[in-house]
């Protein structure tokens, strides 16, 4: 028997952003497991908002529907002690760059279809000190217009790949409750981070691919954009609601706690940082014991 993946998650507008007349610029999107390709994906991405990426609340979109687009071919494969070095190559050589490449196709498409308006053009002149339209499509970088991070998840019955570029937090929580982190922090400072519309973006991201078997297999793994982060006073207090939504997740279920998601998040950004807030969530129902036996079960199946 197949383990059951389940995922949802949920993005709000930060009140900071309302009130200054502003979208939200978080996208969440993911793909369940089906009769033939049992593996879940999930993807979060951040528009960076700023004058400069005008445009990041598309961009955004396009980064999340990229990352699931090419990750679903993957989904499929198979790893063993054999080829999971080989397997990590191929993700951090080829994968990422074909993330990326989708994410600039979505770009120049919808750039294409939607030509500056003169709004923006207004904007750009300001801010380029470009006098003519010309002018300003002779300067514009069309890939930073659009500018965001990713996160992105995919989650096998064999393996698990995480891979970020920018900020936002992934939790990896066990049976037991321990929370770890599966990928370092981005390494720039303060409220600057690593984006796709950078040159070869692809070598920007921290990735991790690890093989699953009945002794790892994580009961829950979260992923949020940095606004629910920073809506705490320090790492060591956001990591804790790894377990304690797990926890709630076994006392009221899945799908009750997706039901009230949208109320936590809300008094999380209220509360805290203020900023567009998303969370996402894949969740192994079933006891642990249930699982290791239905993984181990499928191992010998196959």
């Amino acid at each position: 028997m197949k383990i059951k993946w389940s995922v949802s998650g949920k993005s709000l507008i930060g009140p900071q952003h309302i009130r200054n007349g502003l979208t939200n610029q978080d996208a969440i999107a993911w793909k369940e497991a089906s009769t033939n390709k049992n593996f879940v994906i999930l993807a979060l991405a951040d528009g960076h908002g700023s004058p400069k990426h005008f445009r990041s609340e598309d961009g955004s979109r396009f980064a999340v529907d990229a990352a699931l687009d090419v990750l679903d071919e993957v989904g499929s494969f198979k790893i063993n002690g054999t080829n999971i070095s080989a397997f990590r190559s191929m993700i951090n050589q080829s994968v990422l760059k074909k993330i990326v490449h989708s994410w600039i196709s979505k770009v120049q498409m919808h750039f294409n279809e939607n030509p500056l308006s003169d709004t923006e053009k207004d904007i750009l002149s300001k801010k380029l000190g470009a006098k003519t339209a010309a002018e300003i499509g002779e300067n514009l970088n069309v890939k930073h217009a659009y500018g965001t991070t990713l996160m992105s998840i995919l989650l096998t019955q064999d393996f698990c790949i995480f891979a970020q570029i920018g900020d936002g937090d992934i939790l990896v929580v066990g049976e037991d409750g321990k929370v770890l982190k599966p990928l370092p922090d981005d390494d720039l400072l303060g409220t600057e981070t690593k984006s796709l519309s950078t040159e070869e973006s692809w070598n920007d991201f921290r990735t991790n691919l690890f093989s699953l078997d009945s002794s790892n297999m994580p009961s829950l793994i979260l992923a949020s954009t940095d606004g629910y982060s920073r809506s705490f006073k320090d790492d060591e207090s956001f990591i804790k609601i790894g377990n304690e939504y797990l926890t709630l997740i076994k006392s009221i279920g899945f799908e009750n706690v997706n039901e009230k998601l949208g109320e936590f998040l809300t008094e999380t950004t209220e509360n805290g940082s203020g900023d567009d807030i998303t969370l996402g969530m894949i969740y192994a129902s079933g006891n642990i014991a249930q699982r290791k036996s239905e993984y181990e079960s499928n191992k010998e199946s196959d």
